[in-house]
């Protein structure tokens, strides 16, 4: 994979030499722009199988997560901006994520989730190749608090974090510029909205379900309370809704 990636790139052949830098364009209008162009990559199946490149839960310096972050945002908040240390890109050690045409959707139940319409997607197996792959997904492992938050989830462990952790390869700052982009496309409000608030929003309503709060109170205030912004993290703290879900804080009053 290797020397075939490297070959498409001395060739000037890779298509993802094509690609916009970020900012130009969003994702949806550049496969519409390809669409439009008649390209085959996007017409031959409605799933495209999209390799996955592991970043793990080394930590970038704090200068560098809020170099260039717009006034208002969180740094911290954003794991493309926290975490940019990666393992190998071309090692297939996970499956691929799928990327589906709705309109070529057909309904049926899904039983891979990492290959949805089986043989209607690219590639013969769930592992794409790396080497010739147009767009590839960035997968985050998280802190370790927040990997193993997920309640009822037997697959992880503070083995399998550690596991995810090894073999640190490279390291990626090609994002560091997309939250200014994306302020610039939208609006700081909406920008914020659909980011950090709406975030902010989900873990408060996660963290009112009994099911949630039973399986994790002994470790409250993490991993929920971790993964509040500032101002939330002081505007939780001297809520009810602290009380309500941890009863032994009305005690020590």
């Amino acid at each position: 994979l290797t020397e075939k990636f490297n070959h498409l790139i001395e060739n000037n052949d890779h298509p993802r030499l094509q690609l916009p830098h970020i900012g130009q364009t969003t994702i949806s209008q550049y496969i519409e722009t390809q669409v439009k162009a008649n390209s085959s990559h996007w017409k031959e199946l409605p799933c495209i199988l999209l390799p996955r490149v592991q970043f793990v839960a080394m930590e970038t310096k704090p200068d560098e997560i809020a170099a260039n972050v717009p006034d208002g945002f969180h740094p911290i908040s954003f794991h493309t901006l926290r975490y940019r240390f990666h393992g190998p890109k071309q090692q297939n050690a996970k499956p691929g994520k799928s990327l589906v045409n709705l309109i070529g959707f057909d309904n049926r139940k899904i039983f891979n989730p990492h290959k949805i319409m089986v043989k209607k997607c690219t590639g013969e197996t769930p592992y794409p190749d790396y080497s010739d792959s147009l767009l590839r997904v960035h997968h985050y492992t998280g802190s370790q608090q927040l990997y193993l938050s997920r309640p009822g989830d037997s697959r992880r462990s503070v083995q399998e974090f550690l596991l995810r952790n090894e073999n640190v390869t490279g390291y990626d700052n090609s994002l560091q510029s997309w939250l200014g982009a994306f302020v610039s496309r939208v609006g700081k409000e909406k920008a914020l909205v659909v980011t950090e608030r709406l975030r902010d929003w989900a873990l408060i309503e996660d963290a009112r379900s009994t099911s949630i709060w039973n399986s994790q109170k002994n470790n409250f205030p993490y991993p929920f309370f971790e993964r509040l912004t500032p101002e939330l993290q002081a505007e939780f703290a001297s809520s009810s809704l602290l009380k309500e879900l941890d009863p032994t804080l009305a005690e020590k009053e």
